[in-house]
């Protein structure tokens, strides 16, 4: 098994590395087709057969679509931004079976038809509103002078819209469109816009936006001569004084991002790691996909097992814009004690090393930690505990307490709830249905805090429930996340109990988002993705952006950047400014009755 994965590893690694190096030329090139073999690699996209394609050298769009039947505008329709980027050399692409893309046609067909039926007589209507809008408001409004002191001129850059620079200056949407003459609110990138800024002007656009209640209806502008004395008195520069972002958000966008990968791969040892070597291949993907969006990405990848670390945090080269691991929280010490104070540093995957943010300002812990799972169990709790309901605490005696069970403890005799206690042995088992079943009431919702992370004590409490929701108890269990892995549980069981659990990860494959990465992924290295790579993809992927956007990860603004990915959420608060950052968002599931497991976030 291992050796397998040394083989994908070292495969994924020249694939991608090709990946990210090819860079469209300019001008024409005279290509002899590469033969296209159809995929064996099917996925399903909204329920229909397609193919997941990698794209070989010189292979076209033609080729490609007379090799599997179709044809390149149904290539197209099931790949969004391909007409504009065009293939690509080992990128993936979806390719419908003949069935799905006839499907899609015929419905195209309707669709556009009812669309253009719809469109007429939309203009129809808008005509007649703009044109009684007009009559009403032209006699009592008039748009005030848009003096140049009183405007700023904005440059669009390539991840704002209207609705974020409406913010940005504090004015409403509608007067940037009234004053910009836009016919929609989509914007382009390098895009000049004027915002203005007087009272008396944003007033009249308000005005205008609810006698006319059609923001896209608007056809004033401020006149060519007005925005000439714009241009003339600088503000058309990007980053002039009157273009400032607030202190808080002052950040300079790039696309470039380069990150030093420290993993303990083991390499040079006998107990290779496989956990590591596929978090590394999501990075890897996570790294194409990027450059596919236009980041590029540099990987430093080296091996921490062994290493002298204080020495990888002392020589971290300054250009880099973070360290991605190590994985340990002693790993992680060792690195700070030769770190500059600048190091911004990204616990990729142990929930423990959220220690490690005390005392070190740039640390970020990207799992969220025990105290954000049971804190977020014990809020979850407190918001569904309706009057009349019961609430019942079950612990393990004299077992051994895991972090998660000391801190839900402490939470929940803090969180001033009224509940009922029952704390046995495993070896009382048998006996403490008749002790369990008085704590629970008939007729009302009993909702279970099962606060212990042994297997077999929480098979044991389970099984005692199933008997009580037999005798017609209803029951709701809440658990700690360790629960959904145990394997001598059967899951049927999980969904009687409505179970409850907050929990650091959750990969919904109905999401697809996660069917397009596992195809990929499958594409790249011939097996499926664990959760590690899912977390590789999703760190690299969240923090890269950040790091392009805003030129760093300062904890504002991972704060201002609040993501759901693949199988993380990512949650940061503010806290001391002393102390690095951690991540709080948790995932909350649901073991629903009916056998589906429903996400609440």
């Amino acid at each position: 098994m291992e050796a397998m994965i040394k083989k994908y590893f070292l495969a994924a690694i020249a694939t991608c590395a090709i990946a990210l190096a090819y860079c469209p030329q300019s001008g024409a090139q005279a290509y002899e087709n590469t033969p296209v073999t159809v995929s064996k690699e099917k996925i399903r996209i909204n329920g229909e057969i397609c193919y997941s394609h990698v794209v070989l050298e010189k292979q076209t769009l033609y080729s490609i679509s007379k090799a599997y039947g179709v044809s390149v505008e149904d290539i197209y329709a099931f790949n969004p931004g391909l007409r504009e980027t065009g293939l690509k050399k080992n990128s993936i692409i979806v390719i419908p079976s003949p069935e799905a893309a006839q499907k899609l046609n015929k419905a195209e067909t309707t669709t556009e038809e009812t669309k253009a039926s719809a469109k007429k007589e939309e203009e129809k209507q808008d005509d007649k509103k703009v044109k009684a809008s007009d009559e009403g408001t032209s006699a009592q409004l008039k748009a005030p002078e848009l003096r140049s002191d009183e405007c700023i001129r904005h440059t669009v850059r390539w991840y704002e819209d209207i609705e974020s620079i409406a913010s940005k200056y504090n004015v409403s949407t509608e007067a940037i469109m009234l004053a910009n003459k836009l016919k929609s609110s989509k914007l382009k990138s390098r895009q000049q816009l004027i915002i203005p800024q007087s009272k008396e002007y944003l007033a009249y656009a308000d005005s205008i936006a609810k006698q006319r209640g059609n923001a896209d209806a608007y056809t004033e502008t401020i006149t060519e001569e007005i925005a000439d004395t714009l241009d003339n008195q600088g503000l058309a520069q990007e980053g002039g004084q009157q273009d400032q972002t607030p202190a808080i958000l002052d950040f300079h966008s790039k696309n470039k991002v380069q990150i030093q990968v420290q993993l303990p791969f083991h390499a040079s040892s006998d107990k290779s790691s496989s956990s590591n070597y596929d978090y590394y291949c999501g990075v890897l993907l996570a790294a194409r996909d990027l450059a596919l969006e236009g980041i590029n990405v540099e990987l430093n990848v080296q091996d921490s097992y062994g290493a002298d670390l204080a020495s990888k945090g002392r020589l971290f080269p300054s250009s880099y814009d973070f360290m991605l691991g190590p994985v340990s929280a002693a790993d992680i010490a060792e690195v700070y004690k030769g770190a500059d104070s600048n190091l911004a540093l990204v616990s990729p995957l142990d929930q423990k090393a959220a220690s490690q943010a005390i005392g070190h300002r740039n640390f970020v812990q990207a799992p969220a930690s025990a105290p954000a799972q049971c804190t977020d169990l014990v809020e979850w709790i407190k918001e569904e505990l309706a009057e009349g309901d019961n609430l019942v605490v079950i612990s393990e005696k004299a077992g051994i307490k895991s972090e998660h069970c000391s801190i839900a403890d402490s939470l929940i005799k803090a969180s001033g709830l009224t509940y009922k206690g029952l704390i046995y042995g495993i070896l009382e088992g048998r006996d403490i249905l008749e002790k369990m079943r008085p704590l629970f009431v008939e007729g009302k919702c009993n909702r279970v805090l099962v606060n212990s992370e042994s297997e077999a004590f929480v098979n044991d409490v389970i099984r005692n429930l199933n008997v009580l929701i037999h005798e017609e108890f209803a029951v709701v269990m809440y658990a700690h996340s360790k629960v959904r892995g145990f394997d001598t549980i059967d899951a049927e069981n999980f969904h009687n109990v409505n179970m409850h659990v907050s929990s650091p990860y959750y990969i919904d494959y109905n999401d697809p988002r996660v069917s397009s990465f596992v195809a990929k992924y499958r594409a790249l290295f011939k097996t499926d993705p664990s959760q590690f790579a899912f977390q590789g993809y999703d760190n690299c992927v969240y923090f890269a952006k950040i790091a392009a956007k805003y030129g760093s990860l300062r904890p504002e603004y991972l704060a201002a950047e609040e993501k759901l990915m693949l199988q993380s959420y990512y949650r940061f608060i503010l806290g001391n400014p002393e102390n690095g950052v951690v991540n709080s968002g948790v995932r909350r599931i649901i073991y629903a009755p009916d056998y589906q497991i429903q996400t609440v976030r």
